[in-house]
């Protein structure tokens, strides 16, 4: 599957060091590997026969069977000696013939929950081609909000020539006087799994320079937040009729906000992510 962006704006100078640059992108690998673990773990527990075909495909590379077979392991350990599944099923959302199921999880290393959504849809011409260019997509704000409404303000302020590859800055309207907006500075880059599958991973950039800030300055009354992981997971089924669309993701709000009041409410973030299947499938 090809998945260029298209209309891109000319790649800016990027200004950071060859060593800060390799940090980054090794951490957004490292984090595409979590995502697949997140994802093989959760459809293992709730859907143990559905990805099989993973363990023996030759056009998967090793460190996903890899995956695979360490995330059996795990879920046979938690099941057997905990007695409690990695991914708690929440909800089912019905829409027409559309089901996306969402799943929770409470990850060791955070207070903040993890939400994963797995929903099944029809190709319609050039929508899929065009899904993953409207997560990082500047010139359409209006079509955005659509199935991001909170977002206030999204611009590229780091590309590599003929590369996926950029940094976003992004405002979030919380649209409450008691709690201030949101800012996050957001690298993305495109995954192919096997011809089938790829993958979109979005993670905050952690050490931004100083000298780079003005492309990103912190807001008066904002708070910066951090983004552990978005992953977005897209796989042709059905000879390429369908298209099945996942979503992982796992963030922190920063500021004073207790995580206890954040996973109440987070679940929205998720069922944003929902509206973007409905959005692309008009």
């Amino acid at each position: 599957m090809n998945f260029n962006q298209k209309d891109q704006k000319p790649s800016k100078q990027i200004i950071s060091t060859p060593e800060l640059l390799n940090n980054w992108r090794n951490s957004l690998d490292q984090c595409y590997e979590q995502a697949k673990y997140d994802f093989y773990t959760c459809m293992n527990e709730h859907f143990p026969n559905s990805y099989n075909i993973y363990n023996n495909n030759t056009n998967v590379n090793t460190t996903t069977t890899n995956i695979n077979n360490n995330t059996s392991n795990t879920m046979n350990n938690n099941n057997t000696i905990k007695g409690i599944k990695l991914w708690e099923k929440k909800k089912e959302i019905r829409e027409v013939e559309q089901v996306t199921s969402l799943f929770r999880n409470s990850p060791p290393e955070s207070n903040f929950y993890k939400w994963l959504g797995v929903s099944e849809f029809e190709y319609s011409n050039g929508s899929i081609v065009e899904l993953f260019s409207y997560i990082t997509k500047e010139n359409d704000m209006e079509q955005r909000r659509k199935w991001d409404p909170d977002l206030e303000e999204l611009k590229s302020i780091a590309m590599l020539d003929e590369k996926n590859w950029r940094i976003c800055f992004q405002v979030y309207n919380t649209n409450t006087r008691f709690v201030s907006n949101r800012e996050f500075v957001i690298q993305y880059d495109i995954y192919e799994e096997c011809e089938n599958v790829a993958w979109l991973i979005c993670q905050s950039v952690s050490d931004f320079p100083e000298m780079e800030d003005s492309q990103a300055p912190y807001r008066r009354g904002n708070v910066r937040g951090f983004v552990h992981s978005v992953a977005w997971r897209i796989e042709k089924i059905n000879n390429g009729e369908k298209f099945k669309l996942s979503f992982c993701i796992h963030s922190d709000p920063g500021g004073m906000i207790s995580s206890t009041i954040y996973n109440l409410v987070s679940e929205k973030q998720a069922l944003n992510t929902y509206r973007i299947i409905k959005a692309i499938n008009l």
